[in-house]
């Protein structure tokens, strides 16, 4: 068996392992209202845990995001 000392040199096969995805509930891609407002329904969250989602989402909405980094890819 060969001595793995370089990155060139390790097999990527034996790490590139995945496990099926068997998540009960997937939603779009992003974060919207309407995906805050099915989660939480999902989720039978009080009105008060609703409302604060909500405002956390407005909050994040007036937030600039770096230009740095992989954000700028985004």
């Amino acid at each position: 068996m060969r001595k793995k000392t370089y990155v060139e040199d390790i097999e990527r096969a034996l790490y590139d392992i995945r496990d099926r995805d068997e998540s009960i509930y997937k939603s779009d891609a992003g974060l919207t209202e309407e995906i805050i407002r099915d989660i939480s329904a999902r989720k039978k969250d009080p009105e008060w845990m609703l409302e604060f989602r909500l405002k956390s989402l407005e909050i994040y909405k007036k937030i600039n995001l770096p230009t740095w980094g992989t954000w700028t890819k985004l």
